[in-house]
């Protein structure tokens, strides 16, 4: 099979994986806080209290454990890791799997690791991206990105031809 006709088709898997999110709708107004008395301190639930933001190692482990779950087909712990809106954009896990089948039956493999990097997207995010070459297209270079928000949750996966 040619390249560019690999391309083509995993160009529409990747859109699955990059789907412009929807609109946000705006944010409902906050609730007022509850009042306490002086005699009944209030301790913030462990669902309240705010995550702990990764370190740059714990990113760079996430999104190599995070690529390889969605290379090699473990399509169910890479659902279960991605952020509720990620999960909304692509509808189903199937619809993950989908992506993972494209790309293994035109591509093959990963064969070689030419480069990882780890850099902080303009709106704040960490994105992870491991540039690759495949079996079936020893002569393309090909980029998988998994982007993190501030907490480390995944909330977006790109998959493209460099």
């Amino acid at each position: 099979m040619k390249t560019g006709s690999c391309i083509v088709i995993l160009l529409a898997a990747a859109s699955l994986l990059a789907q412009t999110p929807p609109a946000a709708s705006p944010a409902p107004s906050a609730a007022p806080l509850a009042q306490t008395t002086p005699s009944s301190p209030t301790t913030p639930s462990a669902a309240s209290q705010p995550r702990p933001v990764p370190a740059d190692a714990e990113l760079m482990a996430k999104g190599r454990q995070d690529v390889a779950w969605l290379l090699g087909g473990d399509v169910d712990n890479l659902w279960g890791v991605a952020s509720d809106a990620m999960k909304q954009r692509l509808g189903t896990a199937a619809k993950m799997r989908s992506v993972h089948d494209t790309i293994t039956s035109h591509l093959g493999t990963e064969t070689t690791l030419v480069k990882e990097t780890l850099e902080t997207e303009k709106d704040g995010r960490t994105s992870y991206t491991r540039l690759v070459r495949f079996a079936k297209a020893p002569a393309t270079l090909f980029g998988v990105k998994a982007v993190f928000d501030a907490t480390g949750t995944l909330t977006e996966m790109v998959f493209r031809s460099e």
